[in-house]
C-alpha cells in the first residue's frame, strides 16, 4: 500500500500533515496528559523551518538522545514559548541563559501546556534538584487552565489535566480521554508519511467520530442554550484570577518544600492583549507575598517591538518569539537572578 505520497483529495485529512517530519515529539502521560518523547526529533518543514531534538528524558536539547544531567541549576516549565517553537534550541532563552550565567538547565516545557500541566511537570522533574524553577506564562492563555483539551486535530483531543469548579473554589482534574489515540494519530498522519492502510483507518475513524458527535449534538440541542451559558464561566476574569491564585499557591508550596526558588516569568503580548485587573491583582498578591521572584519581560518585548517592528521579537504569522525575542527574555531573567547567584554561587 505504501505506493506514494498521501493524497488529501482522496482522503481529505488535515493539510497540517505536510509541514512535519520525524519521530513525533510527545507521548501520553496519565498524570499530565502528555510529556516530551525521549530521544525524539521533529522537523518543521514549512516556514519557520526549524528542527527539534529531545534528550533521553524528553526535554528539548541540542541533539537527539543527549544524556540529560542528573542535577540541574534551572528547570523551565511552560508552553511552546518556553519550549522555543520556531527557533533552534541554541536560540531559546533557557539555552541562552546557560551561556550568560554558566548554568545547567532542563527545558520541560511542551507546546500547548497550561499552567496546570506546568505545575504537574514540576513533580515529574523535581528529582533533578534544581536551584530555580522558571515558569513562563502569557496572561492571554490563562483561560486554558480550565480546558481538558490542550489541542484538537481532526476531532481528536490531546488530553491534559485541568481545573474545574468545585463546591468551594477550584480543584484539579486528571486528563480525560485516551492520550495514546491522539499520539498515534500525530505519529501516523500529522507527520509526513507515505500513503498506507493507516490513512484509510484514520479516515474511517474520523467519519465515525463525526457521525457520533453529530448525533449527540442533535440529542443535546434542546439544552444547548443553558449549556452554552453555563460554559461562559471559563472566560470570566474572576475565575481566571481564582484559578491563577490556586496554582500560584500550589507552585509555591511545591518549590518551597524542596528549597527551590520559584521564578514567574511574564511574557504577555501587550501589543494585542491587556490582562484583566483581577488577573494582574492575583499576580501582584503573589509577588508581594514573596511567593515567587517576578520577572516581567513583557514590557521589554513591547519596547523592542515598538522600536523595530513586531517582527523583530515575534515570528510573523506564527506568533512565537524570534531569536532576538528569546535573547531579550534571557537578559531579563539573568538581570533578576544575578544577585542571588552572586550571593549563593551555583
Amino acid at each position: 500500500m505504501a505506493c506514494g505520497s498521501w493524497n488529501p483529495s482522496v482522503f481529505p485529512l488535515p493539510r497540517s500533515a505536510l509541514p512535519f517530519s520525524g519521530t513525533g515529539f510527545i507521548v501520553s502521560d496519565p498524570h499530565i496528559g502528555y510529556v516530551g518523547m525521549p530521544n525524539a526529533e521533529m522537523h518543521h518543514l514549512a516556514p519557520p523551518v526549524y528542527h527539534v531534538f529531545t534528550n533521553d528524558r524528553g526535554g528539548r536539547d541540542s541533539y537527539r538522545g543527549k544524556k540529560a544531567a542528573k542535577k540541574v541549576d534551572f528547570l523551565f516549565v511552560g508552553d511552546s514559548q518556553v519550549w522555543g517553537a520556531g527557533v533552534p534550541d541554541e536560540d531559546t532563552f533557557p539555552k541562552i541563559l546557560t551561556r550568560q550565567l554558566g548554568v545547567s538547565v532542563f527545558n520541560a516545557a511542551e507546546p500547548n501546556y497550561s499552567m496546570v500541566a506546568a505545575l504537574l511537570s514540576i513533580d515529574k522533574f523535581a528529582h533533578m534538584r534544581p536551584r530555580y524553577i522558571v515558569f513562563g506564562f502569557l496572561a492571554e492563555v490563562l483561560p486554558g487552565i480550565f480546558s481538558p483539551c490542550s489541542h484538537k486535530t481532526a476531532l481528536l483531543c490531546r488530553p491534559m489535566a485541568y481545573l474545574d469548579r468545585a463546591s468551594v473554589g477550584v480543584e484539579m482534574r486528571p486528563p480525560a480521554g485516551d492520550g495514546h489515540i491522539y499520539s498515534a494519530y500525530v505519529r501516523e498522519i500529522v507527520f509526513l508519511h507515505s500513503f498506507g492502510w493507516r490513512d484509510i483507518y484514520w479516515a474511517a475513524y474520523r467519519d465515525i467520530s463525526l457521525t457520533l458527535s453529530n448525533a449527540k449534538r442533535v440529542q443535546d440541542l434542546a439544552g444547548q442554550g443553558s449549556t452554552a451559558k453555563a460554559s461562559n464561566w471559563t472566560n470570566d476574569p474572576a475565575w481566571s484570577a481564582l484559578g491563577l491564585r490556586f496554582l500560584i499557591d500550589e507552585m509555591a508550596k511545591k518549590t518551597s518544600s524542596v528549597g527551590v526558588r520559584l521564578i514567574c516569568l511574564n511574557m504577555t503580548n501587550l501589543e494585542n492583549y491587556r490582562p484583566s485587573q483581577e488577573v494582574m491583582q492575583a499576580i501582584e498578591d503573589g509577588r508581594s507575598g514573596d511567593k515567587f521572584l517576578y520577572v516581567d519581560s513583557s514590557s521589554l518585548l513591547q519596547e523592542a517591538g515598538s522600536a523595530h517592528g513586531a517582527h523583530y521579537v515575534r515570528i510573523p504569522r506564527y506568533g512565537h518569539f524570534t531569536a532576538v525575542g528569546h535573547g531579550i527574555i534571557a537578559d531579563a531573567i539573568a538581570a533578576a537572578v544575578s544577585p542571588y547567584v552572586r550571593a549563593d554561587p551555583l
